[in-house]
């Protein structure tokens, strides 16, 4: 896929290609977690395969098989309003789709096989979520009108998933929440898979910044900074100094300052190579610094143990997400001790799916 895509926009790979003649061959398309992708992704795809297979039927007459929960992750798009115009929903090809669902959650079904009380824990969140999704839970929140707010609600946790201080009592200190998740982070940061065994996930930028910053300090060694380079592609006017655009930290980019120590954990912002296991999302441990940029280990997938170099990279923001194009020259990687929520699901095979994912089938 493109980064940027218009209406005018293809896929990167030509109809000559090898890639091509897979497609051209393939009986049956896979899409997991299509709901995390706007429309327009999917129109692209659904372009190039028409061109591809040289007619005009939906997805060029290929059977398609997306699976995804619209009660999980949505596009990323700023406002409810634009959240909602970019799923793939409101995409005319939508009406090509048949739309099946599952409704026995496997993991609830393979721990009553091994541990009814395994199950039961299981069960009780997957109920938990479903009825938190449907609003079935909370109070409703009186607006200033006195009338109930007919889009929030104020919801109290169950007990057993807030974190509390050893007398039980609920603990509002985020040192102490994070002392209790990277205990003794100073001992046992080297012991291999330590780290990428654990992370906090918050909803924010800013609180994954404070937390990553918190749990940098405690580790022992020196603090490595690395600053971009940044310029403005677009910017006619001179209004943007380099001043101003180092200030800037949009989505998906690293920041202008990048502090890390060696050891800490680290997620990759950009695909730089697939075969090799450098993708998006890939976490890695830094074991090195050296002219070509860091040596780092990778901790997730297949490659797991295997030694990388990550370069720097020129990345640029998002159409229309700034006043100009922001273009940084910057190692395309974060700290990971804690990751927005968006980003863990490169690690969502270690955390339990309560709910049943539809499956939605394209027939042309």
């Amino acid at each position: 896929m493109p980064l940027e895509i218009d209406p005018e926009k293809m896929l990167n790979f030509s109809v000559r290609s090898a890639t091509a003649d897979l497609v051209r061959r393939a009986v049956l398309l896979l899409w997991d977690e299509c709901t995390m992708l706007s429309k327009e992704v999917l129109e692209c795809i659904d372009r190039h395969l028409r061109d591809l297979m040289g007619n005009d039927l939906p997805f060029g007459g290929k059977l398609f098989i997306f699976t995804g929960d619209w009660a999980q992750t949505l596009p990323v798009a700023k406002g409810r309003h634009a959240t909602v115009e970019a799923a793939h929903l409101n995409s005319d090809l939508w009406a090509s789709v048949m739309q099946h669902e599952l409704t026995i959650n496997e993991r609830v079904r393979q721990a009553q096989l091994r541990s009814p009380g395994d199950a039961a824990t299981f069960q009780w969140w997957s109920d938990y979520l479903g009825d938190l999704g449907a609003g079935a839970l909370g109070e409703s929140v009186i607006g200033c009108d006195g009338a109930a707010h007919d889009a929030a609600k104020l919801v109290q946790l169950p007990d057993r998933i807030v974190f509390r201080d050893s007398s039980g009592a609920p603990e509002q200190s985020l040192d102490a929440f994070i002392d209790h998740y990277y205990p003794d982070v100073e001992g046992n940061f080297e012991r291999d898979g330590w780290l990428a065994a654990r992370t906090i996930l918050a909803p924010k930028n800013e609180d994954v910044d404070e937390v990553n910053a918190k749990v940098l300090e405690k580790l022992p060694g020196d603090t490595i900074t690395f600053l971009s380079a940044d310029s403005a592609v677009d910017d006619t006017s001179g209004l943007w100094s380099t001043d101003i655009l180092n200030t800037w930290n949009p989505n998906g980019m690293p920041p202008h300052e990048l502090k890390l120590k060696l050891g800490c954990i680290l997620i990759l912002l950009r695909n730089l190579h697939a075969a090799k296991g450098l993708c998006n999302g890939t976490r890695l441990v830094l074991l090195a610094v050296n002219r070509k940029g860091l040596v780092c280990k990778i901790e997730t997938g297949k490659r797991r143990g295997q030694r990388v170099v990550i370069p720097r990279v020129k990345l640029q923001s998002a159409r229309g997400e700034l006043p100009c194009t922001l273009s940084r020259l910057q190692l395309p990687v974060r700290l990971a001790f804690a990751m927005t929520i968006n980003k863990s699901c490169a690690a969502k095979a270690r955390t339990p799916r309560p709910l049943a994912c539809p499956i939605l089938t394209c027939t042309s």
